[in-house]
């Protein structure tokens, strides 16, 4: 499979971007960030030298969760994470119709980042054969909009578009840390209500049973009260949340691998995808290191100033949903900077604090429609992809005639692998920015910069 590709050298210019040479100057300090980043976090089969002693520890819990994963997978299969997921996913589908989740925002923003990417864009209009039995998919808990909740609460109440046993039931998943505010209790026991009032429309002389205790699947902390009341429901399974990792940066542990398993879509190539990413931070250098790369220009764009505005163009819709958990977790975090999530924007405003991250595919997953324009002449060679590829180059034109800094990373294609890549790759760079925002105590972009031209040889 192939890695994705990173070219920043629309920023790479010393009037509106970052001068060449300090972009390869910044190699050293990147390469030892990442070094300690490693040491700090050394997986078994690493075959590197120990930190030096006055080595700084980048501790990042997110890191070797998807070689901890598959590895527990090889180790004790059914009764590893995994296995559980698997036995849990390869069973539930074809007792329900749909699935509610209910998590935080970061944990919704989480599981949309790969179910948008992967699924049919219209997956929940589908009929139940055409999904392949695989639920629809429904999302609350992070917020109390009221309306919002009484209409998931009637659409769960009308059940599918054929009047089976199947699609007049559904399953909800309940990812809780610490019930927080306590949104996600409050829509669970609301979700758990319509469920009761769904079984007693159900014979169950003539039908089998779907107890609530197989129809909820938790998935929590240590601290949340849910664990109470999933004990009391009878809740076979308490699926852990993983230890120590921060909301935003659970992309690819269980809060995401539950949905997406239960889905059909490839959780081992996903968890394959960023482990390979992972590879490829470890041992490429600098000069082809796409995570590095990334990093480094993003960071150094905002030399001197006291903040920074970062865009993330996608050009394909599945990679919207990404590109909002990506601005997300950036909001969260560093707060130096200002992200934005745009999608198909040919023209940006000029501004001296902006960087735009174009991000594109190489390969659709469908077959490529021709243009069909009143004004043009009918060339099923020139198709809608070419126009996509057009309007990319056409924006990078303009950028640079009006001094405006952009990247463009690229996806050979979309599909689990990928998406588990790209996944890693901005949650690494993010964890490397979390630290050079809060060297020694500084949180500005001009302090660290000045920094990491003075890094040690």
């Amino acid at each position: 499979m192939s890695l994705l590709r990173f070219d920043p050298s629309g920023a790479l210019t010393g009037d509106y971007g970052v001068p060449e040479h300090q972009f390869a100057e910044a190699a050293i300090a990147f390469e030892k960030i990442r070094s300690e980043m490693a040491n700090a976090n050394r997986f078994p089969c690493d075959n590197m030298p120990l930190a030096p002693k006055h080595a700084r520890c980048i501790q990042t819990p997110f890191f070797r969760l998807p070689e901890t994963e598959l590895a527990d997978y090889v180790a004790r299969r059914e009764e590893s994470l995994l296995g559980r997921i698997f036995k849990v996913a390869n069973s539930i589908d074809a007792k329900i119709d749909a699935v509610v989740i209910l998590g935080n925002r970061a944990t919704i923003r989480n599981i949309k980042a790969i179910t948008n990417a992967s699924c049919e864009p219209y997956h929940n209009e589908l009929s139940r054969a055409e999904r392949g039995s695989r639920p629809r998919l429904y999302f609350a808990g992070d917020n109390f909009d009221n309306d919002a909740l009484s209409a998931l609460i009637r659409r769960q109440s009308i059940g599918g578009y054929v009047d089976t046993l199947p699609e007049r039931r559904f399953a909800v998943i309940a990812i809780d840390r610490d019930e927080g505010n306590g949104q996600v209790g409050e829509a669970l026991r609301h979700c758990i209500k319509t469920f009761e009032r769904a079984e007693t429309t159900v014979s169950p002389q003539h039908e089998p049973e779907f107890p609530l205790s197989e129809a909820l699947i938790p998935i929590l902390g240590d601290r949340t009260k849910l664990r109470s009341l999933a004990n009391h429901i009878g809740c076979s399974e308490i699926y852990e949340i993983a230890d120590g990792v921060d909301d935003w940066f659970s992309a690819l542990s269980s809060v995401t691998l539950m949905p997406t398993a239960l889905l059909g879509l490839d959780c081992m190539r996903l968890l394959e995808g960023a482990a390979r990413m992972n590879e490829h931070f470890l041992a490429a250098p600098f000069s082809e290191n796409v995570v590095l790369q990334y990093t480094a220009i993003n960071h150094l764009v905002g030399r001197g100033r006291t903040g920074s505005l970062r865009a993330m163009n996608v050009w394909v819709n599945a990679l919207q949903s990404t590109a909002e958990w990506y601005q997300g977790l950036l909001t969260k975090h560093l707060p130096m900077v200002t992200p934005l999530s745009w999608a198909f924007q040919r023209e940006t405003p000029k501004r001296n604090d902006l960087i735009v991250n174009h991000v594109a595919v190489d390969s659709w997953r469908t077959d490529a429609l021709p243009r069909n324009e009143p004004d043009c002449q009918q060339d099923e060679r020139y198709t809608l992809a070419d126009r996509t590829k057009q309007a990319i180059a056409e924006a990078q034109l303009q950028a640079a005639a009006t001094g405006q800094p952009t990247t463009l990373l690229t996806l050979p294609l979309i599909d689990s692998d990928t998406i588990g890549q790209l996944l890693q790759m901005l949650m690494i760079s993010a964890a490397i920015e979390m630290h050079l925002l809060h060297l020694d105590g500084e949180a500005d972009f001009a302090s660290v910069a000045g920094k990491l031209s003075d890094a040690d040889t």
